[in-house]
């Protein structure tokens, strides 16, 4: 065969594969590399075109919950994870704040009111300065008597354990754990405690019962007439660590928890008086930074003399007190004239 024979025969063999329709092609048919033409680069689409394309049916809109189904690995049981994520707008919210002032001005009784909130319902007091007779005629609030640091430590397990419960719905055994600490009480429906608020008073007193653990020095038991030894540096940096972590420890507690504290005031080089809550040191700082509210309670009356006591509550701060509010529907307000718990909690429940 001649070579200008070969020639024509492969021109008209590339004429009928040019006159083809694709479809036309048998699975043996090959294209050589020659005979498929790109189209001009112009004529590519660009990457946000190509995100264009994409129509909004094709995407899956979420709402059918089997199409997890369809998921690689979806039929394996999923791993137990060390956290979870939430919505930060939609999550659970528990008031969390410290009310400090003078011994007196009515720190117990703000707390109290607590228990007038439908959504903080029930109240239990872990009460350090037997300074609970100013509630005394709350039939409907509880209290827990604390006369050494090691107490907290199994009032927090019975917390725990309770809110565990709490959450479950186990009526059942809430009313056992119940019965366990009223043993003359017979639990019913009526009277089963379901807390949601606990108030620690004070965090000033129990901060003196753990400096006394560390010393040794057990109330009741410890000889009057004999000399304490003087806290050193270790104590004071043990003591302000326990009580760091009792904080934040009942502060995580699904529940509203409430600190009271006594005021301590400074005085600069002015003579100028600033009240904080009365801890030591940093202490007193680090504990604020934990809560969300911090509220300086202080009394009086009018200039001019006259007229009914007045509390007011202070919750932001001021070049002559601490004070802090993280709630944002409370922005803008500066402090409560005869405050309740009610004006404070109605940003958060």
């Amino acid at each position: 065969m001649t070579e200008q024979r070969r020639r024509r025969q492969a021109k008209a063999e590339k004429a009928r594969l040019d006159s083809m329709e694709l479809e036309d092609l048998d699975e043996e048919d090959v294209l050589e590399e020659e005979d498929v033409v790109l189209p001009p680069r112009d004529d590519l689409p660009e990457e946000d075109d190509a995100e264009e394309a994409v129509e909004p049916d094709d995407l899956d809109d979420g709402e059918d919950e089997d199409d997890l189904d369809d998921l690689p690995g979806a039929a394996k049981a999923a791993p137990k994870t060390p956290f979870t994520i939430s919505s930060a707008k939609h999550r659970q919210r528990y008031l969390k704040a410290m009310v400090y002032g003078p011994y007196g001005v009515g720190k117990t009784v703000l707390s109290s009111t607590a228990q007038d909130v439908p959504e903080m319902r029930d109240t239990l007091v872990i009460s350090a300065e037997s300074g609970d007779l100013s509630i005394a005629d709350r039939d409907d609030i509880d209290v827990i008597p604390i006369s050494s640091y090691k107490q907290l430590s199994k009032v927090y397990e019975y917390l725990r354990r309770h809110c565990q419960l709490r959450d479950k719905g186990d009526l059942k055994s809430l009313a056992k754990l119940q019965q366990q600490l009223r043993p003359d009480e017979k639990v019913t429906r009526k009277n089963l405690k379901q807390y949601r608020t606990v108030i620690v008073d004070s965090l000033t007193e129990l901060h003196k019962y753990c400096m006394y653990q560390l010393l040794g020095i057990e109330i009741g038991a410890f000889d009057l007439d004999m000399e304490p030894d003087n806290p050193q540096f270790a104590e004071w940096g043990k003591s302000g660590e326990m009580i760091r972590l009792f904080v934040r420890t009942l502060r995580d507690l699904p529940m509203h928890v409430i600190f009271v504290a006594a005021e301590r005031t400074h005085e600069d080089e002015k003579k100028r008086r600033f009240f904080s809550p009365a801890l030591p040191g940093q202490l007193s700082k680090d504990v604020q930074g934990f809560l969300d509210v911090v509220g300086y309670l202080r009394a009086g009356k009018a200039a001019d003399g006259q007229g009914a006591l007045t509390r007011r509550l202070y919750i932001q701060p001021d070049d002559r007190y601490d004070a802090k509010c993280r709630i944002r529907a409370l922005d803008g307000i500066t402090h409560f004239d005869n405050p309740t718990i009610a004006d404070i909690v109605e940003g958060v429940i």
